[in-house]
């Protein structure tokens, strides 16, 4: 009768594939947390958020330190954060809009949770930090546009955290899962009749994405 060997360690490991190169997407939910629509976080205020999407498409490199983990870089050549919301103005229903098209790149430590160097298909998770740069910034009231001086500042920086699901197909990778980008900085432009200080406006969003990558 045959032998059943279950001890994977009397194989040879799979080579370590240190270099992946691929394309990125994501879409959720964004925040532009300034006074209005922290005012609107308060179930007693008579501002109301609406339900905003943000989005982002980019390119990725990565490079494995190992089967378990490596660095991933990101460059969204688009990025957009939208933040709509309601408030009344002297009697009147206004509805009003925040869009922020940005570029932003990111880099990241990713950890895979592997029990078998065999396995196809893995638990991740990544955090790092990122650097964003405004394009463009529209303000609309009730949905026109308004040509004003700009009310934001051109850079931000913040935090990434990320969760997700990896799956090795021959020499390509597909990964998919929920990250989240915090914004750590007051983006509100100063303004000799209103300092920044007085209304800090930050950025958020909660995101679901999914990258393919080549592995070299």
């Amino acid at each position: 009768m045959p032998t059943l060997i279950t001890d994977f360690d009397t194989f040879p490991k799979p080579k370590t594939t240190r270099l992946e190169v691929g394309i990125i997407g994501s879409i959720g939910n964004s925040w532009v947390f300034n006074n209005d629509v922290k005012n609107g976080l308060n179930r007693n205020s008579l501002i109301l958020n609406n339900l905003s999407a943000g989005y982002s498409i980019g390119g990725l490199l990565v490079y494995n330190f190992n089967n378990k983990s490596g660095l991933e870089l990101e460059y969204d050549f688009y990025s957009v954060h939208n933040q709509g919301y309601d408030f009344y103005n002297e009697g009147r229903l206004i509805h009003k809009d925040i869009r922020l098209k940005q570029q932003k790149i990111s880099l990241d430590y990713k950890m895979r949770f592997i029990n078998s160097p065999y396995r196809k298909r893995v638990f991740l998770i990544k955090s790092g930090l990122f650097l964003s740069h405004s394009i463009k910034e529209q303000t609309s009231i009730n949905w026109v546009g308004n040509a004003a001086n700009s009310s934001f500042s051109t850079f931000d920086f913040g935090l990434n955290l990320g969760a997700g699901i990896e799956q090795r197909i021959s020499q390509f990778k597909v990964e998919y899962g929920v990250k989240t980008d915090v914004g750590l900085r007051n983006i509100t432009a100063n303004s000799i009749s209103f300092p920044k200080k007085f209304n800090y406006t930050s950025t958020y969003i909660l995101s679901g994405y999914i990258s393919f990558r080549y592995v070299f």
